[in-house]
């Protein structure tokens, strides 16, 4: 007996159901259609094979060596009906071999007619690679006709020296429809193209002496990158370079590093792959191992991608005999989501791929290849192809629904932000428009109001494009102020009056700000620096009937607003809007939902939160009412009930968090929602795939629920979605499609537009966005950029999403809340919908804590939907997960809270989450408990030493010691467990109550 090569060794423990991507049959499978079959000789030809090549005699033992068999009986094909050719195809392909028992290859022969025959091959790669499957077609042929020649007796597979691991990247991360952990055997579908001897001719001459393996393997770089969430990754390479005629498997697997930079140029990008494929680099095999056992995921598929250079191998014309010709072929491979062979057949460039189908989405599949061959066509056939960058792979049919989708174009009419208001205001003025327990405003106050308040900041010095602040708790005040700053032809610039004075001070001069609106309390109060001047509005200014129209001294492309938002230096961004944005995104939500006379809004954003802008424009437009919530009840969802039911409200816009606490606290009263409120309006954060659901659980009439999505920087929203059925498989709701006069992009780090199902970032364009940041010219010119193509002005979010095959989008969130943990790239996000999918849980967010370039751990919080025990809650939900989740995705704590810290404008606030009390670490190892586990402890500690405790996690270990302790267990302790049980439960401590349970 003598060990596993590194090839072996992978495609053997690969194939197990515990492996991410295993269970598959892994084997070559072919047919071949051929006339006058002598099946006497063809039977013999199989014995000559399997006697002159000791692979095709090969086993492999339970502890993972291969055993060459002296004797075997005598092989003979078996013969099948024609009616069953189907039925053949399903079990050869699909069928796994026992690599314990002999043989590890099959032959059967369909008669097709009297002349006709149909050969059918299957032979696991264990004892095969491409070449060896290749030649052994050739060796059958040679046998056949009695012309077999010396035999190579090959190389010895014994262990080479291990190599030092360099760091490897991430394989390219294609669109997935499903998680490949949850499958559970995949199945690859083999499909085919061809560039034509005259152009793969003409392709090699443009090379300019590049190698064509480099070429192509640089072309596939390119594909990948374009349906790549990046374009840095790490390629295996599979080739045969030694022992080329030799059955048996002899891969040899290298790990190309990848950057599809799309602005560098094909012809430079080819010269660096083949300066990487020419210099000696250590075995890929040996290298992913180490990285397996590194990051404790001896099961995890670290190159599912993969590139076969097989243009110097053999064909398989052999198997058809001289006598028909190869027909249907495919390529069971564990561990793989995509491979890529290419190799010569009567002068065609062959390009095959092989691709588990049920992994991706949609088209991604047929148009990466249907794009990847009009890139070889076109350097094949245009040589200015190869100094070209920025290719553009979108198909077609993409392009034409983006552009349908982003043709939200209509009139804006020509007014100021708080015109439609006036115009109201003549019409009804005394009807209510604001609505608090310490005073109510018509509309004919509210106008006496502003008109007078503008003209006294007029007079102060206010002009077009100069700032007033508004310093202010929630309070009638606020509108009245709000409206008095744009009567003044100034733009409002909200600050909150609890800031550090610091903070309050540098906003103030930031915002060049001279004038200060603010309530009696907080004049004397606040901080103020010496040179503004605050101004306490009162009711005084209430009387009087005003001016019937505005004074209109400014143009709708004049500033309206400044709202600050985080800045990534720490220094806040001062965020400046124009009338005709904001006005444009108010009354296209007042069109989509219908908003009238009849609605009354609550309304509980902060002032200097962009939601508020809808709060106080939109009702208004068309004479609605805003309900005002007393100040200091941003956090009482008790107030908020009682003030909708008081005073009928039918608008709800806030961000999801401050939902969950209403419904919460609707759900825990046992009550129902007021049977007002019909619309629902949500945004600013993630909304959980549950909310929708439990909020018409609360409600005895339609309530419709919309999703809402943009940036301060593109005036309030630009996208929308209205939430029905939500498919409890996906991990958000939809963000959807833009309003109007907006649209978006998700372009690449090239500006080009991502193919549907590909992440990339957020582009707003249209009239919603911003004039820029306020006196930050650098700042604005890194966010608001010019498409060098299109010419569109756009906003760069930060934000990732990605396109769906019908023109909707979904947000992906920031990369910030993307980590990496042991080398595995975790979105957050599916953490956070795995514990929502528990009925226990109504809020949840996971963190990654650690060094920020050091070793991280991530830490999931929750709140309960019922009272409930704490540890009791988190235990199920550690068992919840562990059903949902891969190992390195499991939290190492989940701390249950009452309620999510949420910042001012009511989003989760991360950084006021509790830290994990760390529990000490027991001083003794834990002793076995029980004879079982002490069995299995004695097994262990004579391969992993005397330090293994029974709660270790043995994962880290060589995948291949773990298989030598397997075949001493059940030889010595439990017959009856499998090697697949060995790789799920990964403690001595686990695996003996695996056990216990299975007896």
């Amino acid at each position: 007996m003598s060990a596993l090569t590194p090839a072996q060794q992978a495609n053997w423990l690969g194939r197990l159901p515990a492996f991410e991507l295993g269970g598959s049959a892994a084997r070559h499978y072919l047919e071949a259609d051929v006339e006058d079959l002598d099946l006497t000789r063809y039977s013999e030809a199989w014995r000559q094979a399997i006697q002159r090549h000791p692979a095709l005699r090969t086993i492999i033992t339970g502890e993972g060596r291969q055993q060459v068999l002296t004797d075997v009986p005598a092989f003979e094909p078996q013969v099948e009906e024609a009616r069953r050719l189907d039925a053949i195809r399903t079990e050869m392909t699909t069928q796994a071999f026992d690599p314990t028992r002999w043989p590890l290859f099959e032959a059967r022969v369909s008669r097709l007619d009297e002349r006709r025959s149909r050969l059918h091959v299957a032979v696991d790669v264990l004892v095969a690679d491409a070449d060896g499957f290749a030649l052994l077609g050739e060796e059958i042929f040679a046998c056949y006709r009695g012309e077999a020649g010396e035999v190579d007796p090959g190389p010895d597979p014994r262990a080479e020296a291990v190599q030092e691991a360099p760091p490897v990247a991430l394989p390219p991360q294609l669109p997935l429809a499903v998680e490949p952990r949850l499958l559970g055997q995949p199945t690859c579908v083999r499909r085919q193209r061809r560039l034509p001897g005259p152009r793969w001719h003409a392709l090699q001459e443009h090379a300019a002496g590049l190698a064509p393996a480099a070429v192509l393997a640089c072309a596939l770089n390119q594909a990948l990158a374009a349906w790549s969430k990046e374009p840095r990754f790490t390629l295996a390479v599979a080739g045969r370079n030694r022992h080329p005629r030799v059955v048996g498997d002899f891969t040899e697997l290298t790990l190309l590093d990848v950057d599809a930079d799309p602005r560098i140029p094909f012809q430079q990008q080819a010269q660096a792959v083949r300066t990487q494929l020419t210099r000696e680099r250590p075995d890929g095999l040996r290298v992913l191992r180490e990285l397996a056992r590194t990051t404790g995921q001896p099961t995890a598929a670290l190159a599912p991608v993969l590139f076969c250079d097989r243009l110097t191998s053999p064909p398989d014309d052999g198997w058809a005999l001289g006598m028909g010709r190869v027909g249907f072929t495919s390529h069971q491979r564990p561990q793989v989501q995509l491979a890529h062979e290419v190799r010569e057949e009567h002068g065609d460039l062959v390009l095959t791929w092989d691709a588990v189908d049920t992994l991706f989405p949609g088209r991604v599949l047929d148009d990466l290849i249907d794009g990847h061959l009009a890139l070889l066509e076109q350097l094949a056939s245009d040589p200015a192809a190869w100094q070209e960058t920025g290719r553009d792979w979108l198909p077609p049919y993409q392009h034409r629904v983006r552009d349908q989708v982003n043709a939200t174009s209509a009139a804006i009419p020509p007014l100021l932000l708080h015109e439609p208001f006036w115009a109201q205001a003549a019409r009804t003025p005394d009807a209510p428009a604001v609505i608090s327990d310490g005073r109510t405003l018509t509309y004919r106050e509210l106008r006496a109001g502003a008109t007078t308040l503008g003209a006294r900041l007029r007079e102060l010095g206010a002009r077009p494009n100069t700032t007033v602040a508004v310093v202010m708790d929630k309070g009638w005040e606020q509108p009245l102020a709000v409206f008095g700053v744009l009567e003044s032809g100034a733009a409002y610039v909200p600050i909150e009056p609890d800031l550090p004075a610091e903070r309050f001070h540098y906003l103030l001069q930031h915002a060049g700000v001279k004038l200060a609106l603010t309530q009696h309390g907080l004049d004397m109060k606040l901080p103020w620096p010496p040179d503004v001047t605050p101004i306490a509005l009162d009711e005084s200014l209430l009387d009087g009937d005003g001016a019937p129209e505005p004074s209109r001294i400014q143009g709708h492309g004049d500033l309206a607003y400044i709202i600050y938002t985080s800045g990534s230096t720490g220094l806040p961004k001062g965020v400046m809007i124009d009338h005709r944005g904001a006005l444009n995104t108010v009354l296209d939500i007042n069109r989509r939902f219908g908003v009238t006379a009849v609605d009354r809004m609550l309304t509980l954003t902060p002032l200097t939160f962009d939601l508020s802008v809808y709060d106080l424009f939109g009702p208004f437009a068309h004479g609605g009412a805003l309900v005002m919530p007393d100040a200091g009840t941003g956090r009482a969802p008790w107030h908020w009930a009682d003030l909708i039911e008081r005073h009928q409200v039918t608008l709800w816009n806030t961000v999801p968090a401050l939902m969950e606490m209403l419904v919460g606290y609707t759900r825990g009263r046992r009550q129902r929602l007021a049977t007002t409120l019909r619309l629902v309006l949500m945004s600013g954060d993630w909304i959980p795939v549950t909310l929708p659901a439990r909020i018409r659980s609360l409600a005895d009439h339609d309530i419709d629920i919309i999703s809402l999505g943009g940036a301060t920087e593109a005036s309030i929203w630009s996208i929308w979605h209205r939430i029905d059925t939500v498919d409890p498989n996906l991990p958000s709701i939809p963000y959807g499609k833009p309003l109007t006069n907006q649209h978006l992009e998700i372009l690449d780090e090239a500006l080009r537009r991502r193919p549907d199902w590909v992440p990339g970032e957020q582009y707003v364009g249209g009239h919603g966005v911003a004039m820029g940041y306020w006196r930050d010219p650098d700042k604005t010119a890194r966010a608001f950029i010019t498409h060098p193509n299109t010419g569109q002005r756009l906003y760069r979010t930060g934000d990732l999403g990605r396109y769906f095959p019908d023109g909707s989008i979904e947000f992906l969130g920031r990369e910030d809340f993307q980590v990496k943990i042991n080398g595995y790239r975790i979105e957050l996000g599916e953490i956070e919908a795995a514990l929502l999918d528990h009925d226990a849980v109504t809020s949840a967010v996971v963190t990654a804590i650690g060094a920020q370039r050091g070793e991280k751990r991530l830490v999931a919080y929750a709140t309960p939907a019922d009272t409930t025990d704490p540890d009791d809650l988190a235990k199920t939900l550690r068992d919840h997960l562990a059903a949902k989740l891969p190992s390195h995705m499991l939290p190492g704590h989940i701390v249950i809270l009452d309620a999510l810290p949420l910042t001012r404008n009511g989003k989760v606030d991360r950084k006021a989450l509790p830290a994990p009390i760390a529990t000490a670490k027991a001083a003794e190892a834990p002793e076995p408990a029980g004879d079982l586990e002490a069995a299995l402890l004695r097994v262990w500690r004579k391969l992993a030493g005397e330090q293994l405790t029974v709660t270790d996690d043995y994962s880290a270990m060589d995948p291949m010691d773990i298989v030598r302790a397997h075949h001493a267990i059940t030889r010595d302790i439990a017959p009856e467990l499998s090697l697949d049980s060995m790789f799920r439960h990964t403690s001595i401590r686990t695996l003996a109550g695996h056990l216990a349970a299975s007896s």
